[in-house]
């Protein structure tokens, strides 16, 4: 998912980008936010030792957009989940839960995060 983020916003959004990792204290500039995408893990849809590395997996993908103001950080992570859900990248066989965006701000910082949970089914890439 990251690399479908960051590969579609180097021409739709090039001042946004999209991660697996952002430094501590890290502060997104106006106009350059930033999403992490993060797989919170999941469980099998088919179990037994057989399956390992084989079967679909139930995972839970979190986005969380980090940027200067409320509504940036809200509209970045809306658009990241939306072009997830829209395109689907390898793996990812079905979308089955999208959450609400969950707002908050680092005091420390000031950053302004925006997160959304998306239970996907995913399938292993190479078994």
């Amino acid at each position: 998912a990251q690399d479908a983020l960051a590969a579609h916003w180097s021409t739709a959004h090039p001042t946004w980008s999209a991660t697996l990792l952002v430094d501590e204290g890290f502060k997104p500039k106006p106009g350059s936010p930033t999403v992490l995408v993060a797989d919170d893990g999941g469980r099998p849809v088919h179990t037994g030792a057989w399956m390992v590395g084989k079967t679909l997996r139930r995972r839970t993908l979190r986005f969380t957009a980090f940027a200067k103001g409320r509504d940036e950080a809200r509209t970045t992570v809306e658009a990241a989940v939306d072009h997830i859900v829209t395109h689907r990248p390898a793996g990812l066989t079905r979308i089955e839960n999208v959450s609400d965006p969950l707002i908050t701000r680092d005091r420390a910082t000031g950053t302004f995060l925006a997160s959304v949970t998306v239970i996907a089914t995913v399938r292993p890439l190479s078994a």
